[in-house]
């Protein structure tokens, strides 16, 4: 079951429920440019990019293992609070639509990662619900039969 959020992903402070994320998720693809660096050209990914420059590069570095995953990328402070930014595939190839059997993949390693490492407050923008095509009425059902109270989707 997950619960739903409004507000501005890289702002937890604008959230419209006051919560202390642990995670932030950004919906990524599974491209790389010929200089190695993901292609993060829309939506969160570009705003990730722009605030932190390195991220493309992280992620292609992860992404040259051939497997299109859910990657701690970085550490970054916002509002005063450390949080961990991770990526969230929802597509393999940016010019195509969002798949939602990869979406259900990344969801299970996120709630795989949240056991393992004791993360009590995952926020994810609703996947593949943007540039990725789909419909949240069609995504959001998969993702409450995945995920557990510890998920927030942020409608941006």
């Amino acid at each position: 079951m997950t619960k739903e959020i409004t507000g501005n992903l890289f702002k937890p402070s604008s959230y419209s429920v006051p919560i202390r994320p642990k995670i932030i998720c950004i919906t990524t693809n599974g491209i790389l440019k010929q200089n190695g660096s993901a292609v993060m050209g829309r939506g969160c990914a570009k705003d990730a990019a722009d605030r932190w420059p390195d991220v493309p590069n992280i992620l292609g570095r992860h992404l040259c293992s051939g497997r299109n995953v859910p990657y701690f990328l970085r550490n970054v402070e916002l509002n005063r609070q450390q949080i961990q930014l991770w990526s969230f595939p929802t597509k393999n190839d940016w010019r195509k639509p969002s798949n939602i059997k990869l979406i259900a993949r990344s969801a299970l390693r996120m709630l795989t990662a949240a056991d393992q490492h004791g993360f009590n407050c995952i926020v994810i923008p609703r996947p593949g619900c943007a540039n990725g095509g789909l419909s949240w009425e069609f995504v959001g059902p998969v993702l409450a039969d995945l995920l557990d109270e510890r998920f927030w989707m942020i409608c941006c």
